[in-house]
């Protein structure tokens, strides 16, 4: 095939193509030596670059932070297709099953209904093949650990909510966070220097409870006011060099 900057468009396949030549022994030596390992620092960069445009609603740039993270997938999909483990097209596949199956009121609503056993039975066994995925609660210690803290904290939470487990009024979100304040001004007082961190944390996920009750993403809330921090900082920066 060939390659050219001068054609008009370039789809999916094309992609996958690409991806494919470059791993092979014709292709790119750095590009055929990398691992999930060597790329995954790299992938959760390219994410938080997509995240920054949407603050900064930055549509021009999200287009190619996005395609950035597109990147990426597919060279992890092509790396497990080397193994024979999946491939790209087996995720498109999860990914189209998942959505039909949590939306049935727009994708199964004109299923018809089975009239005999034998067609229900043979239906069922079609929707387990077809789902392929359990729709249970995600573990809390399958919650992946590089997602910022925050983040994380309201994602543990929610799934502890979910099983009964945790804080669910706002008075008593309230009540948790302020003893927590309280027994750290008390640590920093009696100088427990070894309990400051713990304590701070354990404060810092109270905040969170608060937040998630409330329907406030706390990861978004702190970054707009270290934004606002920012910008203020800098006003104030400004001023005084103008002196």
């Amino acid at each position: 095939m060939i390659w050219s900057l001068d054609r008009e468009n370039y789809g999916i396949t094309d992609l996958l193509n690409i991806v494919r030549v470059l791993r092979s022994s014709d292709g790119c030596l750095w590009d055929r030596i990398q691992t999930h390992s060597s790329l995954r620092s790299n992938f959760i960069e390219s994410v938080h670059d997509a995240s920054e445009c949407i603050y900064c609603n930055d549509m021009v740039t999200f287009k190619e932070k996005l395609a950035e993270v597109l990147k990426f997938i597919m060279f992890h999909c092509q790396i497990e297709q080397e193994s024979n483990n999946f491939s790209f097209n087996d995720v498109v596949d999860n990914v189209c099953k998942k959505l039909i199956l949590k939306h049935p009121h727009i994708f199964l609503k004109n299923v018809q209904k089975s009239t005999t056993k034998e067609n229900n039975k043979s239906n069922m066994n079609n929707k387990v093949r077809f789902l392929n995925v359990k729709r249970s609660i995600e573990p809390p210690e399958e919650i992946p650990k590089t997602l910022p803290a925050l983040a994380r904290a309201k994602k543990i939470q929610s799934k502890a909510a979910k099983e009964g487990y945790g804080v669910f009024s706002i008075d008593e979100a309230f009540s948790e966070a302020k003893d927590r304040l309280k027994y750290l001004e008390t640590v920093i007082k009696n100088g427990e220097i070894n309990e400051y961190s713990k304590e701070i944390g354990d404060f810092l996920f109270s905040v969170s409870e608060i937040s998630r009750l409330i329907d406030v993403d706390a990861e978004s809330a702190l970054y707009d006011s270290c934004q606002r921090f920012m910008n203020n900082f800098l006003h104030i920066l400004e001023i005084q060099n103008k002196v």
